[in-house]
């Protein structure tokens, strides 16, 4: 049996692309009072913590204050509906997150300019909702024309520049470029432990999507060894129920069905789906599969 999640290559983005977006911190701005900036800090900790749907709520406060007490062209502003349009894209509403990406980014270039940084996160972020939705090539081109500005910008060692990297590698695995998305992934992995630290949870990200490259590949053993790795390292660093922690579970289910491990598998998978039914929307994508895979892995041991 030749399983592979039914992923297509818009789940396979849809499932393991998800933490490689960037949210903007604001600047500190003395017309706003203190309750509203600390729910911005608030809105920010629930974002990396992963509650998705508390940090929209959250930056929806903060924003409707921003536009009316900043303008719709401050800086916090736009940074805050950023941040919106990335926990709708966390939330998997990639077409929405979309529009309001291309929104605010149509107001970045204006106000700060093409090379800003935050117009260059803003930029990276929208091509990762092209990921999910099947549209590669743009995606693609998308990254490769923001990479060339932040290496030449922020350098090719900057947290941004690195996200960006990493997300384009994540394309080229979609496009079966498989050499030079392996090629990519050890390239930003090798920086990130260098320069943030192996347990940083965009280093774990890398390790992750590295393993991914290794299964893709039918390097289920490899891969395997490398997600128990990681997973004991981000039950410790994110807690054990992070959104992020769940995806590791699915990878290392996809890793022991390869080896027809179909009793471990199966297990792996029902960590995946119940810990996705109890901290993401119950219509969230990366739950609708993590159920048709484990029914994939159900049929196959009746067999």
């Amino acid at each position: 049996m030749k399983l592979r999640l039914l992923l297509t290559p818009a789940a396979l983005l849809t499932v393991f692309g998800l933490s490689l977006i960037a949210p903007l911190r604001a600047a500190a701005e003395e017309k706003i009072s203190d309750e509203v900036k600390a729910q911005d800090v608030h809105a920010m900790a629930l974002y990396e913590k992963g509650d998705y749907a508390g940090a929209e709520k959250e930056w929806s406060a903060v924003l409707a204050v921003q536009e009316r007490v900043l303008g719709a062209e401050h800086p916090n502003t736009l940074a805050s509906r950023n941040n919106l349009a990335l926990v709708l894209q966390a939330q998997g509403k990639y077409a929405k997150a979309e529009q309001e990406y291309r929104a605010v980014l149509l107001v970045m270039t204006r106000a700060l300019g093409a090379e800003h940084p935050n117009t260059l996160t803003c930029r990276s972020n929208m091509a990762a909702t092209l990921e999910p939705q099947g549209k590669y090539a743009d995606a693609e081109q998308e990254y490769r024309a923001v990479l060339a500005v932040q290496e030449r910008v922020l350098g090719p060692e900057h947290p941004s520049t690195l996200v960006s990297r990493a997300n384009m590698s994540l394309v080229l695995l979609q496009q079966s470029k498989y050499p030079e998305a392996l090629r990519e992934h050890r390239a930003v992995l090798e920086v990130r432990v260098r320069v943030l630290g192996a347990e940083h949870p965009d280093t774990l990200v890398s390790r992750n999507s590295l393993a991914l490259v290794l299964q893709t590949q039918g390097k289920n053993v490899e891969a395997e060894r490398e997600i128990r790795e990681i997973l004991t390292v981000k039950e410790k660093v994110l807690g054990a129920e992070h959104p992020d922690v769940f995806r590791s579970y699915l990878m290392l289910a996809m890793c022991l069905e390869g080896q027809k491990k179909f009793p471990e598998a199966l297990e792996a998978v029902k960590r995946a789906e119940e810990g996705w039914k109890r901290v993401l929307n119950a219509d969230h994508p990366n739950i609708e599969t993590a159920v048709q895979f484990r029914k994939d892995i159900e049929a196959a041991m009746k067999k």
